[in-house]
């Protein structure tokens, strides 16, 4: 039997929806070619919104994390640097990232520290690891990491959120495709950044004209990217986890 009902985009999603009924992104002029700190909301799209008549039923849709970016011109390179923090757990994660000035802003070396709860959830344990690709070899702690490929066309996750501004700003609609680091640790093969087109995104002040990318490729789950008509990125949604931009820096 054919099916008459349309998909719906991943923004209508009914969690998705509650979040921007109450939200109006930044309007100011923004250069995504310049030095620019943002920081986003995280929603957990797996923690369902309670029902009924109790208390926090039908509630504003409270944020579960936050992840801040900074992205600056530094000698012909690109320091990229994240702050990521989960409410609900306290966890943190904190990166410096040298990366290439190029279309995927690839990283070049990096380190990062996690601040976790220990097994017995009565502390927080706090470790560092370093890392880089050097002629196309994943090192990790400057060790080569062990099973990879040679890398040639790279990047990682939170570099992505930097690469899809620059795309916008240079009007390109050409796929890209790659390797990704996922949280500068995992390697996921075999990626794609593909524009799909301009697209309305409905919030509390009235549509937003959005130009959407979407991320995809192995042993991930895909991930949209929404670059309103300043070159901001305001909002991605994947891995059931969903970012607004909430605040920005110049």
């Amino acid at each position: 039997m054919p099916d008459d009902q349309k998909t719906p985009a991943i923004w209508q999603y009914k969690v998705v929806q509650r979040v921007l009924s109450s939200y109006t992104p930044p309007a100011a002029q923004f250069d995504p070619a310049g030095a620019w700190e943002h920081t986003y909301n995280i929603y957990f799209l797996n923690i369902r919104a309670k029902k009924g008549k109790g208390k926090g039923a039908g509630a504003e849709v409270n944020p579960n994390g936050i992840l801040k970016l900074s992205s600056a011109p530094k000698g012909g390179e690109i320091e990229l640097l994240v702050e990521s923090t989960a409410f609900m757990t306290g966890d943190q994660t904190s990166a410096r990232i040298r990366c290439k000035n190029d279309a995927l802003r690839s990283p070049l070396s990096w380190e990062i520290s996690f601040t976790n709860q220990s097994p017995t959830g009565k502390e927080l344990v706090t470790f560092s690891k370093t890392g880089a690709v050097e002629n196309g070899v994943l090192m990790k702690d400057g060790k080569p990491a062990k099973g990879m490929k040679p890398l040639s066309a790279y990047t990682c996750d939170w570099s992505l959120f930097d690469a899809v501004q620059r795309l916008t700003l240079q009007k390109s609609t050409a796929p890209l495709t790659f390797d990704m680091i996922e949280y500068l640790d995992v390697l996921r093969e075999n990626q794609t950044l593909r524009s799909r087109g301009a697209t309305p995104i409905p919030c509390a002040g009235g549509n937003v004209d959005a130009q959407e990318y979407l991320q995809f490729g192995d042993a991930v789950l895909p991930t949209h990217y929404y670059v309103d008509a300043g070159g901001r990125l305001f909002m991605a949604l994947g891995s059931r986890r969903l970012f607004v931009l909430v605040d920005e820096k110049a």
